[in-house]
């Protein structure tokens, strides 16, 4: 519990006191005579050595009075409590903000403080209920600092051409805004951008923080560009148009009725029996080859209009099978996972298939109705986060939807999976897609060098990392991690570079090279690369550049420092995972590659990529 977050109980005085934290030591200050009823009082910040009380100093008190100001991260604020007649106060910053009857003291109070993280300033301790006012008066010096803080907290775009959500209230402060150019920016955030041609208007908004009587303001200056032509917004709403699977439909589809910056868009279909205006689309019986329809919408604003065309491949309906087995669907350590049964008694994980992330539990598999369509969705209300499949091998990205489709074969379960129950879903599944689960994912794409993924770490802006491979799998900086000319530089606590999940999908043999500079300064373990089931340990040397290459071939991998064997480890595979680098390492990293196949010795040492 925080001071910001007090509850009244029949002991104030140990609740209000024990909510602080950073413990001190004070006495019975002399200066108590300089106030009515105050018996304790420190007035400059206080150590950590703890707070000890008179055993006696509420005994037989009904009325009594704590003040403290305390910083717990947020900034200074006076909490102040008062008991007056059984019925409990509290103020922050002078201003009343909660209260309760029927509260009593109790004598056996002497020391607070224990788990406080944070300062503590000013403590008194009252035996009388002080009034609101005098409650105000010591507030006033945190009170009246408290509107410039929680202004300087906020954060506006320096380019508005949509309406902005200016924030009614900071911290504790109300909020009030005024514009320079209401007919640009109102005072409410709307946004009128000026004609096409007549140049971008710079608007200053001003916003006053009102906290307990205080007041502060701060400025932000927003340019608003002049507003697009008609034709702009036309092209821009085409182009923005998405039909996901153009070349392999299997569902309805959805085509929008309206376009950004209200552009209207009127669709017509060469082949209403395929697809439909409104987009229902009406599959070929099974057997039958693929039909194809041509989509046209026209987009208007005003007197101005264009055209864009799709050609779409609907897909026949799948055979009629019969389900042979079970898919069951379950979260762990926030990804999903999958087990395939017979009989929906005896389970077999399937730990080579893919990595699919998510932060919501228990998961949902459906299939679609036509069959040949898998959704995975997560989460809860009208938002869902959604995944599709067309193999339940290889999933989407999630995307935020609603699902439509309506499905009589989902079973909600409970399964003992190594031990531990596992609350999913199980989907009844053919015996083609039994097997297709069993065998796992097909090996992930490479170049024709056979380069999965390929970074070059020195110079660059930005978190993101291109890869070179040609294969489009970025890696993100994420934590202390920053860039130099030099490299990526790891801070060795918190950061790391975010490989793509299921870099490894599929290998049964694999190549990773880094070229790193441990720092002398290193502590404890730390990895270079996290991308399979075992570790491979080698001590690099400290303080100069090494090219650390590990291979996988048959389950065996082989590390090299400079070209140069070092250790071998059997019992290796390389299962799809969240996969990682410079976990822990506090150093540089110049270069990272991985490959699809476990290079030779003389492909090591040409440093071949």
């Amino acid at each position: 519990m925080s001071f910001r977050h007090f509850t009244f109980t029949s002991a104030l005085l140990a609740v209000a006191l024990s909510a602080t934290g950073l413990a001190i030591s004070v006495t019975t200050s002399a200066a108590a005579t300089l106030d009515d009823g105050l018996v304790v009082h420190y007035d400059t910040s206080l150590g950590a050595e703890g707070l000890r009380l008179p055993g006696d100093v509420i005994s037989g008190l009904t009325d009594v009075t704590v003040s403290v100001q305390a910083d717990l991260g947020t900034g200074w604020r006076t909490i102040t409590c008062t008991l007056d007649g059984g019925t409990a106060t509290r103020y922050e910053d002078g201003v009343a903000i909660s209260r309760k009857t029927g509260v009593t003291t109790t004598a056996a109070v002497d020391h607070f403080g224990n788990d406080l993280k944070g300062k503590i300033r000013d403590f008194r301790l009252y035996r009388r209920a002080l009034s609101p006012g005098e409650a105000r008066e010591l507030g006033k010096t945190t009170a009246s600092a408290r509107p410039a803080a929680d202004v300087a907290t906020l954060s506006l775009a320096d380019t508005a051409t949509e309406d902005l959500a200016l924030p009614a209230k900071a911290g504790g402060s109300v909020l009030s805004w005024e514009s320079s150019k209401p007919s640009v920016v109102s005072a409410t955030g709307l946004v009128t951008r000026p004609a096409p041609r007549a140049g971008n208007v710079t608007v200053t908004l001003t916003a006053t923080a009102t906290y307990a009587g205080y007041t502060a303001t701060r400025d932000f200056t927003v340019t608003v560009p002049e507003d697009l032509t008609d034709r702009q917004k036309v092209d821009n709403a085409l182009k923005d148009i998405v039909i996901h699977d153009e070349d392999a439909i299997r569902g309805n589809i959805t085509l929008p009725a309206k376009g950004g910056r209200d552009v209207a868009f009127t669709w017509q279909s060469s082949d209403p029996r395929v697809v439909t205006t409104t987009g229902e689309v009406i599959r070929p019986p099974h057997g039958s080859r693929p039909r194809t329809a041509r989509l046209s919408v026209r987009a208007t604003k005003g007197y101005t209009s264009n055209t864009r065309y799709f050609s779409l491949t609907v897909l026949p309906l799948p055979k009629k099978v019969d389900m042979e087995g079970y898919l069951f669907t379950y979260s762990s350590n926030e990804q999903v996972r999958f087990a395939v049964s017979n009989d929906l008694v005896r389970w077999d994980v399937l730990n080579d298939l893919p990595v699919v992330r998510s932060e919501h539990r228990d998961p949902f598999l459906v299939r679609s109705q036509e069959g040949d369509r898998f959704f995975l969705v997560a989460g809860g209300g009208s938002q869902l986060e959604i995944r599709e499949s067309t193999d339940l091998i290889t999933w989407s990205d999630p995307r935020l939807s609603t699902v439509h489709s309506t499905t009589r074969d989902l079973r909600t379960v409970t399964v003992v999976l190594d031990g531990a129950s596992r609350h999913g879903t199980a989907l009844p599944v053919s015996k083609a897609e039994l097997d297709r689960l069993r065998k796992g994912p097909p090996p992930v794409r490479a170049n024709k060098k056979g380069v999965v993924a390929d970074y070059d770490l020195t110079g660059g802006t930005g978190a993101a990392i291109a890869d070179l491979s040609g294969n489009g799998r970025t890696a993100t900086i994420r934590g202390d991690v920053s860039r130099s000319p030099a490299g990526l530089v790891f801070g060795g606590t918190d950061g790391y570079l975010d490989l793509p999940d299921n870099l490894t999908a599929g290998l049964n043999a694999l190549t990773i090279s880094a070229q790193v500079w441990v720092d002398p300064a290193q502590q404890g373990q730390y990895s270079l690369w996290d991308m399979g089931n075992a570790n491979v340990d080698h001590a690099v040397s400290r303080g100069s550049w090494h090219t650390i290459t590990c291979t996988l071939s048959n389950g065996t991998a082989r590390l090299f420092d400079n070209n140069v064997e070092q250790t071998t480890v059997d019992g290796i595979t390389a299962k799809p995972t969240e996969n990682s680098a410079g976990k822990h390492f506090k150093g540089k990293m110049r270069r990272l590659t991985v490959w699809n196949r476990a290079l030779n010795a003389e492909e090591i040492a040409a440093g071949r990529r």
